[in-house]
């Protein structure tokens, strides 16, 4: 109960204790302080000492709106080694999700990722979906994670949107998602028009 209290130094004094305790039991309410601006690094080093066990509670926050929980969640994940597969069934069903801001957090985190090849087709599906987005937003993000994980699959829609005129404030990040997916089909397509 300190732990979730308001008293900060109080609080933070009972994440510490939870740590020492590695005791799983705490993982929700010590995942729920990554949000806090001054206890979230304690409650990252009491989930660290947890394991393993607190991945569960982790995965979701990687995609979360608050800037800090989110950012202390992957890197949470980093330090316990999360395998890369688990984080991108995380990130699919992030990108799937009705949350727009959950949304783009998960394809920001797909850019920066390699592909794992069990999910790489099923992840470049949803992304080229998102790149019809109204969101402009969600176009940028979608087309930076298709740079990692798009495949021949997607060159046809993204040559339709090079082309396509409202898609002009994208076309560098049409022509990156080209390049990182490095169909022949593409770069002949677009040499032509050199």
């Amino acid at each position: 109960e300190i732990a979730a209290g308001n008293n900060d130094n109080e609080a933070r004094t009972a994440i510490e204790a939870l740590g020492m305790l590695r005791d799983p039991r705490a993982i929700g309410v010590l995942s729920g302080r990554l949000a806090h601006p001054f206890l979230s690094k304690y409650a990252a080093e009491s989930l660290r000492k947890i394991g393993g066990a607190s991945v569960t509670a982790l995965l979701p926050l990687a995609s979360d709106s608050n800037t800090t929980a989110r950012r202390a969640a992957r890197d949470l994940l980093a330090q316990l080694d999360v395998q890369p597969e688990q984080l991108a069934h995380q990130y699919l069903e992030d990108i799937r999700a009705l949350d727009g801001s959950r949304r783009l957090h998960a394809m920001e985190a797909l850019a920066q990722m390699q592909s794992v090849p069990a999910l790489q087709e099923e992840v470049a599906e949803r992304l080229q979906l998102l790149t019809l987005s109204r969101d402009s937003r969600e176009v940028a993000g979608s087309l930076a994670a298709l740079a990692a994980w798009g495949n021949s699959s997607n060159v046809s829609l993204l040559l339709q949107l090079y082309e396509d005129k409202k898609y002009v404030r994208h076309k560098k990040a049409v022509l990156e998602a080209l390049a990182g997916i490095g169909d022949e089909t593409a770069f002949a397509v677009l040499a032509r028009g050199l």
